[in-house]
């Protein structure tokens, strides 16, 4: 309740929506707390402020995905829900990241957090789609929660433009 009455005197708004793909590329409606405010005249950047960035580092801008895992559209563990639009995009090995449900941390980010290329974040989460288990669960969880405490910061990643490597 707090963190709502934050984020709408910060955002004048609490929740922002978007368009994910999620288990057999299925999209859906992903929920998260707003972070970032809404000009065009700044990069992605400087439209977050103290707050978002906190939000961001913390890992609470995902917490509103709770719905999400509650409607069986998530797990707490899997590969990132991405963009539905870039469903298209994908070759032939990265579709299989749509096997499994998304998560709200999966083995790319317990790993690199955002500081990777996207080449290497399919790589996590083809490795995760193969080899899930309770143990390798456990362990991006662990890994997850030590990003959160050493303030480990959510870098933006640059759009996916598909496979031009």
């Amino acid at each position: 309740m707090i963190i709502s009455l934050i984020q709408f005197f910060v955002f004048g708004e609490i929740i922002f929506v978007q368009q994910r793909s999620g288990l057999n590329g299925k999209v859906f409606t992903l929920f998260k707390f707003i972070s970032m405010q809404y000009d065009e005249e700044k990069t992605e950047e400087e439209r977050i402020p103290a707050w978002g960035r906190w939000m961001r580092r913390t890992g609470l801008d995902e917490l509103p995905q709770l719905l999400n895992i509650i409607s069986g559209e998530m797990a707490f563990i899997g590969p990132r829900p991405l963009l539905a639009e870039y469903n298209a995009l994908y070759n032939l090995q990265q579709k299989e990241r749509l096997n499994i449900k998304p998560g709200i941390t999966g083995y790319a980010q317990a790993t690199h957090r955002n500081d990777t290329t996207w080449k290497q974040r399919f790589e996590h989460d083809l490795y995760y789609v193969k080899h899930a288990s309770l143990w390798l669960d456990l362990k991006i969880l662990t890994k997850s929660f030590l990003h959160i405490l050493r303030g480990s910061p959510s870098i933006i990643m640059n759009k996916f433009e598909g496979n031009r490597d």
